[in-house]
């Protein structure tokens, strides 16, 4: 399916009505909402405390996000990385390929996340390449490449990361008007993950923004801001209704 019709059924999403807003959440909206926030607070992450980007910006964004969840959502890791996957595997159907973008094609990012996935803890996650539809190869090498690149990032980030139980009061919480504003409050989804936000050391405000807009998620340096477009998770609820494009 291109890019193109998914915006137009997330378009219809809205045009659904208000009253969707105090619909529940579905899970997979907010799996994929959790991975992608989280691959924009490494952005933040990188740029506020200046750490070395020895790589490709992106995918060493993808990289944390998905280590950051299995360490700090063990239970919920395996759920979010599939359903990010299956949201990049969707995308990627149709889609041209640009070979001189930053990110990486769609398809090469589901499988990454599910390679550092089931790297991390091949026991935990002894399904995930059968799954995926990774070889042995492919799953050996994802085993050892994985620990090598979370210790990496423990080692970075240790001394930014406040002790267990408390957080920073330099970050808030902020809701542009729009006709998911009420669904997003309702779901508690921004202050869970404001609070693996808040785990970290920020010398300045940090602002996580749930915006009217069409776009996806992005973070400033400017603003000190991670803000996520309504119609990016409304496409999000969108493919929560289609078939595994696998």
């Amino acid at each position: 399916m291109r890019r193109g019709v998914i915006r137009g059924l997330a378009a219809a999403w809205f045009a659904f009505g208000a009253g969707m807003a105090s619909a529940e959440m579905p899970s997979f909206t907010r799996n994929v909402t959790t991975h992608v926030v989280i691959h924009e607070l490494a952005h933040a992450l990188i740029r506020e405390f200046d750490l070395p980007v020895l790589g490709n910006e992106e995918v060493i964004a993808d990289a944390f996000a998905t280590l950051f969840i299995a360490r700090v959502l063990p239970d919920r890791a395996e759920d979010i990385v599939k359903d990010r996957a299956r949201s990049w595997w969707i995308e990627a159907d149709g889609q041209e390929v640009d070979l001189q973008g930053e990110h990486p094609p769609d398809a090469r990012r589901a499988y990454r996340a599910v390679c550092l996935l089931y790297g991390y803890d091949p026991a935990a996650y002894a399904d995930l390449p059968a799954w995926a539809g990774l070889s042995d190869d492919d799953a050996a090498a994802c085993a050892d490449s994985a620990p090598e690149i979370a210790r990496s990032w423990r080692r970075m980030l240790r001394s930014y990361v406040l002790p267990e139980g408390t957080g920073t009061r330099e970050f808030r919480i902020l809701y542009g008007d729009g006709p998911m504003e009420l669904e997003m409050r309702q779901s508690g989804l921004m202050e869970e993950l404001g609070a693996l936000i808040a785990r970290f050391d920020w010398h300045s405000r940090i602002t996580l923004l749930f915006d009217h807009c069409d776009g996806g998620a992005v973070w400033s340096r400017s603003r000190r801001t991670i803000r996520l477009c309504d119609d990016y998770v409304a496409r999000f609820n969108t493919q929560a209704g289609m078939p595994h494009p696998r």
